[in-house]
């Protein structure tokens, strides 16, 4: 999907769920389409108030828990530090340096491939599974050199 188009998707989905569009979740939604760097809410806050200085961390953050409770980003919590966002709501799983901080993707087959669709634990029907990786990127390796 393009950019825009999902920019126009996010738009519309927060329309019906009876949000106002303003120019700073216009901000929001920007910044995050496409966005790799699986943002904090004060990293998104930073970006946004450059364009728009009156606006909240407050607005920030309840814009991002929103688009997470709608299922629009995901919500990672590997790092114990700080909430991190991620705009890819696709199955896949992620890997955080533990000397920097950066989170990146990892694909999904890594782990061999799973049909959450008939899988089952115990009693459960399982929708849906993360796995989280750490260790040290390759920058921090380098330098430990």
């Amino acid at each position: 999907m393009a950019k825009k188009d999902s920019t126009n998707m996010l738009v519309e989905r927060f329309r019906a769920a009876g949000f106002k569009i303003t120019p700073q979740r216009m901000a929001v939604f920007q910044f995050l389409e496409g966005n790799t760097s699986h943002p904090s809410a004060y990293e998104v806050y930073e970006v946004v108030k450059r364009r728009f200085s009156t606006t909240s961390f407050a607005t920030i953050y309840n814009t991002l828990n929103a688009a997470q409770e709608m299922g629009l980003v995901l919500e990672l919590t590997l790092d114990p530090k700080k909430r991190h966002f991620d705009p890819n709501t696709s199955l896949h799983h992620h890997i955080l340096c533990m000397k920097c901080r950066r989170i990146d993707d990892v694909g999904g087959k890594v782990l061999g491939g799973f049909n959450v669709d008939s899988f089952e634990i115990g009693d459960y029907q399982v929708t849906g599974f993360s796995v989280d990786f750490h260790g040290v990127c390759p920058k921090c390796r380098a330098q430990q050199h």
